[in-house]
């Protein structure tokens, strides 16, 4: 049956019964509103008016896992007090939502740490074009630009000194 196109329909829904394996952010009817105070507080946090397609991206995917994050912190926070919630993934057991959450904060920190660094090189690249045209790798830690920026503010520093040995 999976063969069929309404098989195929059927099995293309199987993410959706609770949305955490899913690869859109998934919204489960009575979450509408703390999802919508969710994005507001991620859009004002992490994205920046005209930001690249990079960050766009990587916000996406961070906004994604920190709502399915907040999600089941909620089912956990029901489960333990023995109060209804209104989410499918409230009819998980505690070791199976914590272990989702565990893995899903590994993935919440890369895209955070991803997110970062694409924001620092372009920043970079913004306030010293000479290290953009350095080619520097995409995943530049904060050390590194600081490092860079120090080192190029010198040179600059220096430039009249040795253009006046120079006589130029």
């Amino acid at each position: 049956m999976a063969n069929t196109p309404e098989g195929k329909a059927i099995s293309s829904q199987n993410a959706v019964q609770h949305g955490l394996y899913s690869a859109y952010i998934y919204v489960p009817v009575g979450l509408e509103p703390q999802f919508e105070d969710f994005h507001k507080y991620y859009t004002a946090a992490f994205l920046k008016p005209n930001s690249s397609a990079a960050q766009q991206i990587m916000w996406d995917q961070l906004v994604r896992a920190g709502w399915i994050i907040e999600r089941i912190q909620l089912a956990l926070v029901a489960l333990e007090r023995d109060m209804p919630y209104n989410d499918p993934i409230s009819q998980w057991d505690h070791d199976k939502l914590q272990k989702h959450l565990t893995k899903t904060e590994i993935s919440y920190r890369f895209y955070l740490k991803q997110l970062q660094a694409i924001q620092n090189n372009e920043m970079l690249a913004q306030t010293t074009p000479e290290l953009a045209d350095q080619k520097l790798p995409s995943l530049v830690n904060p050390k590194h630009i600081t490092r860079e920026l120090k080192r190029t503010l010198k040179l600059r520093a220096e430039k009249p000194v040795i253009t006046a040995i120079n006589g130029v």
